[in-house]
């Protein structure tokens, strides 16, 4: 997939020998397979590329803008830079909260990164608070999306604990397994394991 995203920029670099947002949107897609390979040093730096192509030919407020943004905000955050990644995660959650609605998918997802990055940049009870309030959105969803539950009670649990509170991590177990158990592969290994 790495490859191939590399193969596709080398021909958006011929057609497009100027900024493209289709160039961007390929950047886009080399940020998503980096992150999967953990290599966030080189995601945060194609996003960044990603975000000034997308800013320069589609404008500043295109929702276009969103994803590498998010993704620039991500890597960052995965580097343990929090302060440095929450500008980025905030935008994009006032974005989406503004464009979208609160309870929209999309916009509990930013609000649950957001949140967990504000509470290990040191705003731990907001950020516990705004990840709750994620939590409760993505439950109450139509159609609940439990690996996402389950990784935002992940992220619940890992603020408690870097905040030195063991006593909520500890009531967080049972939500946290409770989704698990209802994700759409609960043989999964790694969840297990977590």
């Amino acid at each position: 997939a790495e490859d191939a995203s590399h193969h596709a920029l080398d021909i958006d670099r011929i057609i497009y020998p100027n900024d493209h947002w289709i160039t961007a949107n390929h950047l886009n897609a080399l940020t998503m397979i980096l992150v999967q390979k953990r290599d966030y040093e080189g995601a945060a730096e194609a996003s960044r590329e990603g975000l000034r192509i997308t800013v320069n030919t589609l404008g500043e407020n295109h929702i276009d803008r969103l994803s590498p943004v998010y993704q620039l905000g991500y890597a960052l955050m995965m580097m343990e830079r929090y302060d440095e990644a929450l500008p980025y995660l905030r935008d994009v959650y006032e974005r989406r909260a503004k464009l979208l609605g609160l309870t929209q998918h999309e916009t509990i997802m930013a609000r649950a990164t957001y949140a967990y990055d504000l509470g290990m940049s040191g705003d731990a009870k907001t950020g516990a608070a705004e990840l709750e309030q994620a939590f409760e959105d993505a439950s109450k969803e139509p159609t609940p999306d439990f690996d996402f539950i389950a990784k935002t009670s992940e992220k619940r649990i890992r603020l408690a604990l870097a905040s030195g509170d063991a006593n909520t991590a500890l009531a967080l177990i049972e939500p946290f397994a409770s989704a698990v158990a209802k994700t759409s592969a609960p043989e999964n290994l790694a969840w297990i394991g977590k």
